[in-house]
């Protein structure tokens, strides 16, 4: 009976091959003793008359079993057919039954995951954070509350400062109020205390089960519907639309797309004839741009032997002030007189403050928006069957208003308690969009990390010098809807 288990395959093999491997081995083991070593040990242990006897509780349950048992061989038609009745009662009440990978298991201690708007500072963030904790430790039932904003020191957790994570320890069953009755009610009134707290888009799992699902398919949450496709407009509108239609589904909880955009961003726009009418390149701009921002070797500084480049930059406050961006001096060519000319870099560039992408995910090489889902009080298997009817309504829209193919669901119930919907291909044209990268930045031959600016040069059209707050994030022009290369490029062979 256990042998159907080593057929499993991913998490399910991994997590019930071990148990019967051990139970067989184990039933295997006792057959062998039960032949051979127990029948020795009783030839040398039981010695003298030995007899065989019923104990009383089985004469007395012997004595009521005959008679049934007689009436039984006599005429066993009324059994047969009273027992066929049993077998297809059960049948039809197994159909009515949900369905579920392995049971939800109870590990006392919550998890509250809070996420606000991708320009929140870390300093926000914590500030926006202790007004949650302050807001559950006041529940008679809770023990403990602690947080942990954005990236550990490790790195092995990897979260935005926007994002935090909150660890709810309850107190024992016994000390809990009147009104609290279940682990169901913890939620409930945790939910309540965090409906006010305005700015915070909330996800409450448990801490061992949120990084057993986030282990197997990369996600928080029970359920994940992924998105893949090339244009992400088009994928976070759908995204949107999906999440719409989960929050419609009775037992869904903590329903939310991928933010794909959102985070701010300051740009810089070259003005080309103007550069022009005073002899500039666009390199030469940039290049003032990143002395600017990024900073700029001026020397070099030994101690002992050990050697540090000395890096020139604007100070914070001022490369934060667009009035001083503007006025720094922008040299211009030589006019053989020797006398040096330069002017300021608003004439030359646009400033502006607009928003930018938050994230770019991928899976297999294509880009991908992920719809996350809890379910609670329900089975999982029933929500996802009626999750795929309710995706399967939803319209899948090109970006310019031409419809794209219907979409083909599958859902994966062998292999981890996640049920992934996925949304095989999503396609949209891309209408000059640039490339984007979110990580180490290059400027002029010199790697920035994050924090530090970043420019966007375009082949074709306008020139922009791109500065993502918080996290370096780089992009390159195009023209038209020509495709070069893959997400992540090297600006320097942009």
């Amino acid at each position: 009976m256990f042998i159907p288990l080593l057929t499993f395959q991913g998490v399910e093999g991994k997590t019930f091959a071990p148990m019967a491997i051990t139970l067989m081995l184990a039933l295997a083991s006792a057959f062998i003793l039960s032949i051979t070593f127990v029948p020795a040990m009783i030839a040398l242990l039981v010695t003298g008359k030995v007899s065989e006897t019923e104990v009383k509780p089985i004469r007395w349950f012997k004595e009521r079993y005959q008679p049934a048992l007689n009436r039984a061989v006599a005429r066993p038609m009324p059994f047969i057919l009273g027992g066929a009745g049993v077998f297809a009662i059960a049948a039809l009440l197994f159909g009515t039954l949900g369905q579920e990978f392995m049971p939800q298991l109870d590990e006392k201690d919550i998890t509250v995951t809070n996420f606000r708007i991708p320009s929140a500072s870390i300093d926000q963030s914590t500030a926006m954070q202790l007004q949650i904790e302050n807001a559950l430790k006041t529940m008679p039932e809770v023990a403990l509350v602690f947080s942990k904003n954005g990236n550990a020191d490790l790195g092995t957790d990897p979260m935005p400062p926007n994002a935090s994570d909150t660890y709810v320890i309850p107190k024992p069953e016994q000390e809990w109020p009147a009104e609290v009755k279940s682990k169901q009610d913890i939620l409930r009134r945790i939910e309540e205390r965090m409906k006010p707290l305005i700015g915070n888009r909330t996800e409450i799992q448990q801490p061992i089960q949120m990084r057993f699902n986030e282990l197997i398919a990369g996600v928080r949450s029970d359920v994940a519907v992924k998105l893949y496709g090339d244009d992400l407009d088009a994928m976070s509108e759908a995204g949107g639309r999906i999440a719409t239609a989960l929050r419609t589904i009775p037992g869904a909880a903590d329903v939310q797309a991928e933010q794909t955009s959102g985070a701010p961003t300051f740009d810089i726009k070259v003005d080309r004839q103007a550069a022009g009418r005073f002899g500039l390149s666009v390199e030469e701009v940039a290049a003032t741009v990143a002395a600017a921002l990024g900073g700029r070797e001026a020397g070099m500084l030994f101690e002992g032997d050990r050697r540090f480049d000395v890096v020139v930059r604007l100070p914070d406050a001022q490369r934060d002030d667009i009035e001083t961006l503007g006025s720094i001096p922008v040299m211009l060519p030589s006019n053989g007189a020797g006398n040096a000319r330069s002017i300021p870099l608003s004439e030359v560039a646009r400033f502006t403050y607009t928003e930018g992408l938050n994230q770019i995910s991928q899976e297999n090489g294509k880009r991908m928006v992920v719809i996350q889902a809890n379910v609670r009080g329900r089975d999982l298997g029933g929500f996802v069957a009626e999750a795929q009817a309710k995706i399967a309504d939803v319209t899948y829209l090109h970006r310019v208003g031409r419809p794209v193919r219907e979409p083909s669901i599958r859902f994966r119930t062998i292999g981890d308690r996640r049920a992934d919907l996925l949304h095989p291909d999503l396609r949209a044209a891309l209408h000059g969009a640039g490339r984007c990268l979110a990580g180490i930045g290059r400027v002029h031959g010199r790697s920035y990390g994050p924090g530090r600016r970043c420019v966007r040069l375009g082949n074709a059209g306008d020139t922009f010098l791109h500065h993502r707050i918080g996290r370096v994030h780089c992009a390159f022009g195009g023209r038209g809807p020509q495709r070069t290369g893959d997400d992540e490029r090297d600006p320097q062979t942009a």
